[in-house]
């Protein structure tokens, strides 16, 4: 159903009956609260001539965020959408505009062309009359696998590149000199990024926007992307039920203020999963895995980043699994990095596991709370470089901002290299400002790594259990690690020789036995009154040490 937009829902006979106004004013509400539109698009049945209605509907999703206004929707159908969205005007408060697909997975926002008739020129092959919008953003990438390696000239390609000119001409070489016709999938990506909903590119600032049930992926840059300095001009935005991935760059780059994001898959796009920079960002129930998985992206590769700016702060990030994130031997992938001067953030009741290099980064962010999360199985056996569960260090975006003030309480790290990784601060941390780690297990640890007085960390209370490390120490490496054979404090012997006593760690329960020492072994903190479970602490005399309590 069509309703005119100058529809003036205004009565003008005073005269007329009370009976008679009463039943007006009730089908008038009722024709106003139905105000907004409905428009349909189906690229396989539709045509951008038609009105968009059920029976004939738009082609495009680019044709249809011409017409939306507040309030309305566009339905999408199932088919593979080779398009980018640009324009388009804001919603409102209690009248988003709504691009809801019918099915996630099979209304697909794609960026690439697959293509399988390259001519043979040499050793390479080529293909003309492609359009990418944007040269720096256009990729190959062959078997959804391995990304090819840019060159600056046509000729002599080495196995794994490609090369491609203003005229949209591709030259490509694979590896192990495949032919892309026959031995593998060969897709371009063209296009540069699903929506667009910054003020630049030519795009248009937007807010109280909502996407839902769609896939985006194979774009040059991001899935999403927005005015990344400008949170304030791309608010409210809904992102809900979409499957992110295969991007050259971030899934989305990046949430601005007010920005929900839920029940999101972010999965193998080059850079980071999502990036934050706006305030109150709600980022629950998402998985972000296998980001930066091609090799390194040269920024380092996370399942969230929040930051690096002021900007990002006041968010919550909740419930979600960072898992598998970042290249295993470059580069430095992380569950999630909060960045540069972020802050006051809540990050609580994530499953953090089989990330390469760092399970929480604080890289300059200050006043962040971390609580009920499990960290798992991240990092390697490597003790240079920034490896560990947690990392405490300095910002490396723009002038160096220290990390402050972060409360670390109540996580449960499980084979991890080592728990804390500290670096030296870029300016001094007063006593009020320090870094605070406390009600955390730390088990299965490989070493410690000594954290130095002055570096702006403090322990408490944490249940330290022996390290299992099958590495073989020699002088030389035993140089600056503090391990249970060079060296302990009171706090690291609490649990000398005890085991934490979890249900099935390596099945993933992390939650404690009743025979284990950690039960009732924690200080009371009003900044955790629940446990990752949501039962209220204590369930006994007092909390138990880590993310679960036992309450049964």
């Amino acid at each position: 159903m069509y309703v005119s937009r100058s529809l003036k829902c205004s009565l003008s006979n005073p005269d007329i009956s009370i009976r008679l106004v009463t039943a007006l004013i009730f089908v008038l509400l009722t024709v106003c609260s139905g105000f907004a539109a409905e428009y349909h698009v189906d690229c396989i049945n539709g045509s951008d001539d038609f009105p968009g209605s059920k029976d004939k509907p738009f082609k495009s999703i680019s044709r249809a965020s011409r017409v939306l206004k507040p309030g309305d929707k566009a339905i999408i159908h199932p088919g593979e959408y080779h398009e980018q969205i640009m324009g388009g005007v804001s919603g409102a408060r209690d009248a988003s505009i709504t691009y809801e697909g019918m099915d996630r997975d099979k209304v697909i926002l794609r960026g690439s062309v697959l293509l399988n008739n390259w001519r043979k020129q040499g050793e390479s092959w080529v293909h003309r009359g492609l359009k990418p919008i944007t040269l720096v953003n256009s990729f190959v990438m062959v078997d959804e696998k391995v990304m090819l390696k840019r060159v600056d000239k046509p000729t002599q390609l080495p196995p794994g590149s490609f090369y491609v000119d203003s005229l949209g001409i591709y030259v490509i070489r694979l590896p192990n000199d495949g032919n892309p016709n026959t031995d593998h999938k060969v897709e371009v990506y063209e296009l540069d990024f699903a929506f667009n909903s910054g003020n630049r590119w030519g795009g248009t600032a937007k807010n109280w926007i909502v996407l839902k049930n769609l896939t985006i992926e194979k774009y040059g840059a991001h899935g999403i992307s927005s005015q990344v300095d400008k949170p304030f001009e791309n608010t409210n935005w809904l992102v809900d039920n979409l499957n992110i991935r295969l991007n050259r760059q971030a899934g989305i780059f990046a949430c601005g203020d007010d920005w929900v994001v839920k029940n999101c898959s972010f999965t193998r796009n080059l850079v980071h999963g999502c990036q934050i920079n706006g305030a109150r960002v709600k980022f629950e129930n998402n998985i972000c895995s296998e980001n930066e998985i091609f090799g390194s992206s040269g920024y380092g590769g996370a399942g969230l980043l929040i930051g690096p700016d002021k900007t990002a702060n006041s968010c919550v990030i909740r419930s979600n699994e960072f898992s598998r994130n970042g290249d295993l031997n470059v580069g430095f992938g992380c569950g999630l990095y909060l960045e540069g001067r972020s802050f006051g953030n809540t990050v609580e009741n994530n499953n953090i596991v089989g990330n390469s290099h760092c399970g929480v980064g604080f890289f300059g962010s200050s006043g962040n709370l971390v609580k009920n999360n499990v960290i798992a199985n991240t990092g390697s056996d490597k003790r240079q470089g920034n490896v560990g569960a947690f990392v405490v260090a300095h910002s490396y975006e723009g002038a160096p901002t220290q990390s402050r003030a972060n409360l670390i309480v109540h996580n449960t790290v499980w084979k991890c290299p080592t728990p804390i990784k500290v670096l030296q601060p870029s300016e001094p941390v007063g006593q009020q400002e320090q870094n605070r780690f406390i009600n955390n297990i730390f088990a299965e640890y490989l070493f410690l790594t000594p954290i130095h007085p002055d570096y702006g960390v403090q322990t408490s209370n944490n249940a330290w259990f022996q390290a299992k490390s099958d590495i073989k120490f020699t002088k030389e490496n035993l140089k600056g690690i503090l391990d249970e054979r060079i060296g302990s404090t009171e706090e690291i012997n609490r649990f000398r020789g005890q085991t934490p006593d979890l249900v099935a760690p390596e099945k993933g329960d992390f939650r404690p036995q009743k025979s284990s020492p950690i039960v009732d072994a924690a200080t009371d903190l009003r900044e955790a009154p629940v446990d990752k479970d949501g039962n209220k602490r204590p369930c006994g005399k007092l909390p138990d040490i880590g993310a679960y309590e036992l309450c049964n």
